[in-house]
C-alpha cells in the first residue's frame, strides 16, 4: 500500500532521488501505521514532514529549474504542481481535524501517495531527463 522502492521513481539526478527515497519512506512508515490499526500518530509525522519537504524539496526544483534554464512552460507547469499540492496538504489538515479516523488517514495516506507517484512520474522525471542531459546532475 505505500511506496515501493522502485527504480521507475528515480530520476537520475541524486540530491532529488534521495529526497524522493525520503518521502517514500515516510509514506510506507504511514501504511504500516495503519496496518498495526493505528495511523493518526503517524499521520501527524508525516505531515510535519511534508511541510518541511515541500520547503526543501520544492525550492531545489524551482532554484534549479531557473538555474538551468528549464522551458518556461514545463518550468510553469512543474511549479503549479508544487502549489497546487502545498493547497492540497492545508485541506487534508482541514478533513483530518473533522475526521481522524483511521479510514480517513487511510483515504489521505493514499492520496498523497498517488499525487506524489504521479508527480515523480510526471514532472519530476522530465526535469531529471534535463538535468542529466545538462549533466547537473
Amino acid at each position: 500500500m505505500g511506496f515501493r522502492l522502485d527504480s521507475k521513481f528515480l530520476t537520475g539526478v541524486s540530491w532529488q532521488d534521495r529526497q524522493h527515497r525520503d518521502v517514500m519512506r515516510n509514506i510506507t512508515d504511514l501504511f504500516v501505521a495503519i496496518e498495526n490499526g493505528d495511523g493518526s500518530e503517524e499521520m501527524l509525522k508525516l505531515l510535519a514532514f511534508l511541510d518541511e519537504y515541500v520547503v526543501v524539496h520544492f525550492h531545489e526544483e524551482e532554484k534549479v529549474m531557473n538555474i538551468c534554464h528549464y522551458p518556461p512552460e514545463l518550468a510553469h507547469d512543474h511549479m503549479h504542481d508544487h502549489t497546487a499540492f502545498i493547497i492540497v496538504l492545508s485541506q487534508y489538515r482541514v478533513e483530518l481535524e473533522l475526521d481522524n479516523s483511521i479510514e480517513q488517514i487511510k483515504i489521505i495516506g493514499l492520496s498523497l501517495r498517488d499525487w506524489l507517484e504521479e508527480h515523480m512520474m510526471r514532472m519530476d522525471k522530465k526535469l531529471g531527463v534535463f538535468l542529466t542531459e545538462m549533466a547537473v546532475a
